[in-house]
């Protein structure tokens, strides 16, 4: 879980990627969700996806779409939801930007 600072009260998600360790080989695309607990919405229409071979969201077929429950407060509660991943994945690292 991540809580939301002060500093980024009222501020929007204006990008969200991800990268991974060691890349996927088999079975499906990694897939992630980052879903705001407090409000209960997911924040993305299309979620972070890696493709096989990969290790970055930045070269994926599908890339991710900020929905329109974007929107963060102080103490809110940020989940990352790894809804599926790719066969001998290993780590992963979020990144997500935030603007007025």
């Amino acid at each position: 879980h991540i809580t939301i600072p002060s500093t980024l009260d009222g501020k929007n998600l204006f990008s969200a990627q991800a990268h991974v360790y060691t890349a996927g080989t088999a079975s499906t695309i990694t897939n992630i969700q980052l879903h705001n607990l407090t409000d209960g919405n997911d924040m993305l229409s299309t979620p972070i996806t890696i493709d096989l071979n990969e290790k970055d969201s930045s070269t994926a077929a599908t890339p991710s779409v900020i929905g329109s429950n974007n929107g963060v407060s102080t103490a809110d509660v940020l989940r990352i939801d790894v809804d599926a991943v790719a066969t001998n994945t290993l780590g992963l690292e979020v990144r997500m930007v935030f603007s007025t």
